[in-house]
């Protein structure tokens, strides 16, 4: 177990290293910087201003130097500081943060609340109306592009049906009630889950299709118990390990892929901020959000390692 542990915590790190580093790099290719930006705006700047500034951020210095220079200061809570707002990079993911979780783990939620019944009453019923339309909405879910069913949600339920507002996340120059929060999370966690229901609906429908012929579902259907406890405690639980892998896969898409659902529904999270900070050639916040995004995928997939152990007892034999 201990070992397990380790080996697992040694890997997360590498990764953790090498993905950071390929955004740091492929940040550093782009063309231009804040700087490059501010003198765009200022063209008055002279070249030895520009020099001193350039001299000042760092970025005459080769990017390894830089990499290593950043990741350091990272290690010890300083992810460095905004050159374009001069805000440092903590205070900014400290502000977005939340909202970014807020709005994934309720996507999170609305995948499992609606993709694991689905899936096994299609794999309870196949071939019936319930399956027929589990598998209309993993269709949707997956043939359609997010922005698509943003523009979809804003049409029907926002313009046509006026139910719920179509951006930020409270009223403007309005209370901050939790009411007020929960119509404007509505849509883009609605648009958010559905985008990733089709993977789990399918997959729990091929993992509980696959465990309704073992012997352990006959024998306790001859015991006499119900459709209902068989379908949850025995062929559920044991079909759960690659249900739980599909959620688990989910967790980067559900963080880092709402960049676009936010940037749409002007949500204040980090998906807006990555947007605004590219197009200001604001990098800091960008690695700070990578970072973090990073972390949240690691540790999730840490975490999952102990779930197997707790769903499944057998895979704890030479852990």
């Amino acid at each position: 177990m201990i070992k397990s542990i380790l080996r697992q915590l040694v890997f997360s790190l590498i990764a953790l290293v090498f993905l950071t580093l390929i955004v740091f790099v492929l940040s550093n290719m782009v063309k231009g910087n804040t700087i490059d930006v501010f003198r765009a705006e200022n063209p008055d700047m002279s070249q030895e201003t520009y020099e001193a500034l350039v001299h000042e951020l760092g970025y005459d210095k080769p990017v390894i130097v830089r990499y290593l220079n950043w990741l350091g200061d990272a290690l010890h809570g300083d992810f460095g500081t905004s050159t374009a707002t001069n805000r440092p990079v903590t205070e900014i993911l400290a502000q977005r943060i939340g909202p970014t979780l807020l709005l994934s783990g309720m996507a999170m939620l609305v995948c499992i609340l609606i993709g694991i019944p689905l899936g096994v009453m299609s794999a309870y019923k196949p071939y019936s109306i319930w399956d027929n339309i589990s598998s209309f909405i993993a269709f949707c879910s997956s043939a359609l592009p997010g922005f698509m069913l943003c523009l979809f949600a804003v049409f029907i339920f926002a313009v046509n049906l006026r139910w719920f507002p179509t951006s930020g996340m409270y009223t403007a120059n309005g209370s901050h009630t939790f009411g007020d929060l929960l119509m404007h999370l509505v849509l883009p966690m609605f648009v958010l889950g559905m985008r990733m229901v089709g993977n789990i609906i399918k997959q729990t429908r091929s993992a509980v299709l696959e465990v309704m012929n073992e012997d352990y579902i006959k024998t306790a259907r001859s015991k006499g118990l119900g459709e209902f406890a068989v379908l949850v405690k025995h062929a559920l639980r044991n079909a759960m390990i690659p249900v739980i892998t599909t959620i688990a896969l989910s967790v980067p898409y559900m963080v880092g892929g709402s960049v676009v659902i936010e940037q749409i529904f002007s949500w204040p999270g980090m998906g807006s901020m990555i947007i605004s900070s590219i197009n200001s050639r604001d990098y800091e916040p960008v690695l700070g959000a990578t970072l973090v995004i990073c972390m949240t995928v690691l540790v999730v997939n840490f975490v999952l390692e102990f779930v197997y152990l707790i769903i499944d007892p057998r895979l704890r034999k030479g852990r």
